[in-house]
């Protein structure tokens, strides 16, 4: 009889080492999604200005030449208080837009998915390019810039 009970302590301390190394990697897992998901967030809003420009249609290289040239204009540091102004009031002036027309236009879910992943996927080269460092105003302002595009 005591080997039974020696044998049922050890096999709770077991269950009990299991039941802690389990939590701990439930704790790694919820630490690895809060990541990604802010990682994605972070993509989206970057990948969200090229869409502002009407530039989420450009290939892959194209748009990586571009934000190429919004790197360089932003490492201009004499320069980004302009970029921030001309941002600020490109966002500001979309925001009224979207204020008046207020179109009860809604997107089913496959699509509203595409774009994100689109979004997130043109974010990842912003972010490739240290833009993400930069807020989304001054990167707005770098972009329009180079690209010399006014949004009509």
């Amino acid at each position: 009889m005591p080997d039974r009970n020696v044998y049922a302590q050890r096999m709770q301390v077991l269950q009990q080492r299991l039941h802690r190394e389990e939590l701990k990697l439930a704790r790694l897992r919820t630490k690895a999604n809060t990541a990604r998901r802010s990682d994605a967030r972070l993509k989206l809003r970057l990948g969200g200005l090229l869409f502002l420009m009407n530039r989420q249609n450009l290939g892959e290289s194209d748009i990586e030449e571009l934000v190429i040239k919004a790197r360089a204009a932003l490492d201009d540091a004499d320069n980004q208080e302009t970029h921030r102004k001309n941002g600020d009031n490109v966002l500001r002036m979309l925001e009224q837009r979207k204020s008046e027309s207020m179109s009860d236009e809604k997107l089913e879910e496959t699509q509203r998915r595409a774009i994100n992943h689109q979004k997130i996927t043109i974010g990842g080269i912003l972010m490739k390019h240290g833009l993400d460092k930069f807020p989304g105003s001054i990167v707005l302002g770098a972009l329009l810039k180079v690209n010399d595009s006014r949004i009509s």
